[in-house]
């Protein structure tokens, strides 16, 4: 059916349907690419881990004194 509905178009006004048609001579990068570098990550990127730019990871968690660690008491 699409043979015979395109047949009755003019060449000229055929609507082009593929990459190669579109764009004679193109060639695609490929999708992967194995051999590049891992982007460098910048100085002055936020934290991975918390998301601000001044890291506040440290003020979150702290190590436990050790008297609260053992259960001390007095």
């Amino acid at each position: 059916m699409v043979r015979d509905s395109d047949a009755t178009i003019p060449p000229e006004r055929r609507a082009r349907r593929t990459l190669a048609e579109m764009a004679p001579g193109y060639t695609r990068p490929p999708l992967l690419s194995f051999h590049s570098p891992a982007p460098a990550r910048a100085a002055d990127d936020a934290c991975v881990l918390c998301g601000y730019w001044t890291c506040r990871c440290g003020q979150a968690v702290t190590a436990p004194s050790r008297a609260s660690a053992t259960g001390a008491v007095r």
